[in-house]
């Protein structure tokens, strides 16, 4: 259907302007209405029963000689069609050929890029090819700015760990075609092993000085004093100390010092009924502590919690011992890649006092459900990546959700939040176990792929009526989307 909505109307008259433009984009000139020059459309009188999103490719069909109006100098864009005005437009567009736009799949190719580096930074570099008017490159959703041949240059921040992005390259023709980067950024080489070398040589130095043999000559009987400082002078405690520095003290310095201060500072959190398997901070006020007893991590304090890579978090070494998350009063947001690949963590209870959700915050974990506090406003992207959640409660407070938060999750149904306005690229990609989504009727448009292979899908909510539901811009490739029963005025409960 033209609005995009989710169904067939098979019963229901097709409009001129609901026909032309199946033309135009069947005939291959969609591309052609990205500068449609609109002006060629007054010669109708009344070129305002003409739907705004349908202009350019009214336009279109007008200038390459597809439609020419009716006899009364109308375009009678909302009349039905008569099966002879039908069969008079499809034979003039026979008679004209197809246009310029290319049904063939683009293809990306990319420059040689290293998939392992120490830098924070990338440039990914490459081509898009054939590169026909209209084709578009996105990277994780965001555009992507492609020169006339098709060339491409775009910068990425990397994360400690593996990075994965996702171009995606379509054609006006709607055919598309996508690439998965992923590159590691690996800690850089410690270099701490160097600097003790040199100290082994200054150790000589203290050791020559056996030169108390010249004492003999200060031995002048009468200052026996002097004598007692060759006895300290010979001190071979020096020479131990660069001995001992070599080994223990550069790497104790920068590991266990800073641990055992860290792991020394919530001793007053630490519940002395139960066992802790390890501590620390993970925040300017924030102390954590992961129990023995039921794999229960505890975060206690006031504050944001710090943002990690996919890692690099304080509890890093001992994730895997993790089965639930109590993050209590105090906390104010829960950090990018916090529990990332937390496998076994499959609980996590949240304050009220958290008002946002970072980035991959639970991405790969194996949360199977949350109740958000009415308190978070944000909910980052990839929060709930590959995750094996599959009910999430959010509140009507979150008002932002990043893109691919559910990607590829195991979400059965959910209700998105009254007052989002978008749902982001990808967000529920490849969700196969969704059956059903109640959407609001502040949204106003749906991103790339947001519905993508969710092959369950097959009930849509809508809280507003049919003509709201039109009005609603949905991206490319959400099929599963527009193909299932939507049932207006209904929040699904």
């Amino acid at each position: 259907n033209l609005q995009g909505t989710a169904s067939f109307r098979p019963t229901q008259t097709i409009t001129r302007e609901e026909t032309i433009y199946a033309l135009v984009v069947a005939w291959r000139y969609a591309s052609k209405a990205t500068n449609a020059d609109l002006s060629v459309l007054n010669m109708f009188s009344d070129t305002s029963s003409i739907s705004v999103g349908v202009k350019p490719y009214m336009a279109v069909a007008v200038s390459e000689g597809l439609v020419s109006g009716l006899p009364d100098g109308t375009i009678a864009a909302q009349k039905g069609l008569t099966r002879a005005e039908f069969a008079t437009l499809l034979a003039r567009a026979l008679s004209h050929g197809y246009g310029p736009d290319s049904t063939q799949a683009p293809t990306i190719t990319l420059d040689r890029y290293a998939s392992q580096t120490t830098q924070g930074t990338m440039t990914l570099s490459g081509k898009i090819s054939p590169m026909a008017s209209g084709t578009k490159l996105t990277l994780d959703g965001q555009s992507v700015t492609l020169d006339k041949n098709g060339a491409f240059s775009v910068k990425v921040e990397l994360q400690k760990g593996n990075n994965s992005f996702t171009l995606a390259a379509v054609n006006a023709y709607g055919v598309r075609t996508s690439k998965i980067v992923t590159v590691k950024r690996a800690d850089p080489e410690p270099s701490p092993t160097p600097s003790p070398t040199p100290s082994p040589t200054p150790s000589p130095k203290p050791s020559q000085t056996p030169k108390p043999s010249s004492s003999p000559k200060p031995s002048q009987e009468p200052e026996p004093t002097p004598s007692v400082k060759p006895s300290q002078e010979p001190e071979p405690t020096p020479s131990a100390k660069p001995s001992q520095e070599p080994t223990p003290t550069p790497s104790a310095k920068p590991s266990q010092e800073p641990e055992q201060k860290e792991d020394a500072a919530p001793e007053q959190w630490i519940d002395p009924d139960r066992t802790a398997i390890k501590a620390g901070k993970c925040g300017n006020n924030l102390y954590w502590v992961l129990y023995e007893d039921n794999g229960e991590l505890v975060i206690t304090g006031k504050g944001m919690m710090e943002n990690y890579g996919t890692s690099n978090s304080p509890w890093n070494s001992c994730r895997d011992q993790i089965c639930a998350l109590t993050i209590e009063d105090g906390v104010t947001s829960v950090g990018n890649c916090a529990f990332y690949s937390c496998t076994k963590l499959t609980r996590a209870t949240l304050p009220d006092s958290v008002t946002s959700i970072g980035d991959n915050a639970f991405e790969s974990s194996g949360l199977t459900s949350l109740d958000v506090p009415n308190s978070v406003t944000s909910i980052g992207k990839g929060a709930f990546a590959n995750s094996s959640l599959t009910f999430i409660d959010i509140p009507d407070s979150v008002t932002s959700i990043g893109i691919s938060a559910f990607y590829q999750s195991n979400l059965a149904r959910i209700t998105l939040p009254v007052g989002l306005k978008s749902i982001s690229n990808y967000m529920f990609y490849r969700c196969s176990n969704l059956t059903w989504v109640a959407i609001p009727e502040s949204v106003t448009a749906i991103g790339q792929e947001a519905f993508w292979d969710c092959s369950s899908l097959t009930d849509v909510y809508y809280a507003g009526d049919a003509q709201d539901w039109a009005y609603i811009s949905i991206a490319k490739d959400n099929s599963k989307l527009t193909i299932a029963t939507v049932h207006f005025n209904s929040s699904g409960k």
